[in-house]
């Protein structure tokens, strides 16, 4: 719901490390999958930073 409130709003939440830009962050079913954190993955490692950008 806050995702679609941003998105009307023109914002999006991007999360960004030295790797690069990501939409989502490594979270719990990665971590219970057991999934390496390598700089390969399609989401962002658990350090990555958190930031809103305005997409408009």
């Amino acid at each position: 719901m806050i995702k679609g409130l941003m998105k009307l709003a023109g914002y999006r939440v991007e999360y960004v490390c030295e790797w690069g830009a990501y939409d989502r962050r490594y979270g719990d079913f990665e971590y219970h999958m057991n999934y390496p954190i390598t700089q390969d993955m399609k989401i962002a490692p658990p350090w990555a930073e958190k930031r809103v950008v305005r997409t408009r």
